[in-house]
């Protein structure tokens, strides 16, 4: 009987601490759009994964990637009276697949041609740098880069040790808006 009380009083306290610790959701928005989730660890980490659609030169959705980052909180600026502001650097993984069609023009058939597929399975490691700011009510914004060093297996012209599109894509800045709960 005492160890079934020790093991209630022990899940009660995990579920205390886990609800008490800040999460959000929402939306990140840059090179690509992902459906964003991030769990808070203590006062200064948390813990960042992504999901969602990679898109071509023509923004049009070519593939998937998950991603997940550990990050750090390493600054507090005071910038306004209302609200908290926060710099972040993290690092973490991703995978992923893509699948882009290659277009060309035809100038023999007047119209764009397929003219290969290119088939990719992306793995790497993503380093994160950004600002947020979390308003007095639970909204959240923030500014980020997030490039990925990595490679691509698979049936292409990136096919081998470095995945570009990675690096090209990941300096962009990229705008996340979160609901805090």
């Amino acid at each position: 009987m005492k160890r079934f009380f020790a093991i209630l009083a022990g899940l009660i306290v995990l579920g205390a601490a886990a609800s008490a610790q800040p999460r959000a959701i929402g939306a990140r928005l840059g090179w690509g759009y992902e459906l964003s989730f991030q769990y808070g660890f203590g006062e200064y980490q948390f813990l960042q994964v992504d999901l969602g659609a990679t898109v071509d030169r023509y923004l049009l959705p070519d593939g998937a990637r998950l991603t997940g980052t550990y990050n750090f909180i390493f600054s507090e600026p005071r910038w306004t009276s209302r609200g908290e502001w926060a710099w972040f650097a993290g690092v973490g993984a991703t995978v992923g697949v893509i699948h882009r069609p290659e277009w060309v023009y035809s100038d023999s058939e007047q119209q764009f041609v397929k003219t290969a597929e290119y088939n990719y399975f992306v793995t790497g490691v993503v380093p994160q740098f950004g600002l947020e700011y979390t308003f007095w009510f639970p909204l959240q914004l923030s500014l980020d880069i997030r490039p990925t060093i990595g490679v691509a297996l698979g049936k292409g012209r990136e096919m081998g040790p470095f995945y570009m599109d990675g690096i090209t894509f990941g300096f962009i800045p990229t705008l996340s808006v979160r609901y805090r709960f």
